[in-house]
């Protein structure tokens, strides 16, 4: 799989050159992407990125600026205007972290969860949500599904999500695909484990 860094290359913005060491102590964050699926999104990210000047509590401006939440990059299996229905897709956003630790923030998580039962059609939990390790940090996997009608029927989608607390901010990784049509588990299983998380220097 072809080696990305996606928050830690926002230091070409302001140096213009490539270091790995400076970037993962900078921005503190990398992944392998999905081989041979399609990128989007990143482009658009790094526009906003330009804004702001990346010192201590940035990052925490440009999300509410975002109105709490902004999308960095999605994976898409195919192309969007290729396949009819659910493309299996990985989005993966930043949004604020209003909570002082993890316990308030595995709370939220939750609360957040129940919160889908009113929007989604036949929204279900697969489980109790499996917490992971991650550089030493404590991460949030759930699992569920729901259906989402498509033409004469009712498509029953199968979603994975990973909550990554750092700070004033957390990562969102989300997986979704259609349950019955195929199964793409073991790509976004490659990708968490790929995921890597150092401290961010104070300036």
């Amino acid at each position: 799989m072809k080696k990305i860094s996606t928050l830690i290359f926002l230091l070409l913005v302001i140096s213009n050159s490539f270091a790995q060491e400076i970037n993962l102590k900078t921005f503190g964050f990398s992944f392998d992407e999905p081989a041979k699926w399609h990128k989007k999104g990143e482009d658009e990210f790094m526009e906003n990125v330009k804004k702001f000047s990346w010192k201590e509590g940035q990052i925490k401006s440009m999300i509410q600026s975002h109105k709490g939440s902004i999308t960095v990059c999605a994976f898409y299996k195919y192309h969007q205007n290729k396949v009819n229905g659910i493309i299996p897709t990985i989005t993966l956003t930043l949004s604020h972290n209003p909570t002082e630790n993890y316990a308030e923030f595995k709370q939220m998580i939750s609360y957040g969860q129940e919160q889908y039962k009113t929007v989604l059609n036949n929204f279900k939990t697969t489980g109790a949500p499996v917490e992971i390790i991650i550089s030493g940090r404590k991460a949030l996997l759930y699992k569920s599904s729901y259906t989402v009608p498509y033409k004469d029927k009712n498509i029953l989608v199968s979603t994975q999500m990973l909550y990554i607390p750092k700070g004033d901010s957390f990562y969102t990784f989300n997986f979704i695909e259609d349950k019955n049509k195929e199964n793409n588990s073991d790509v976004f299983e490659k990708l968490i484990k790929s995921i890597k998380l150092t401290e961010v220097p104070k300036n």
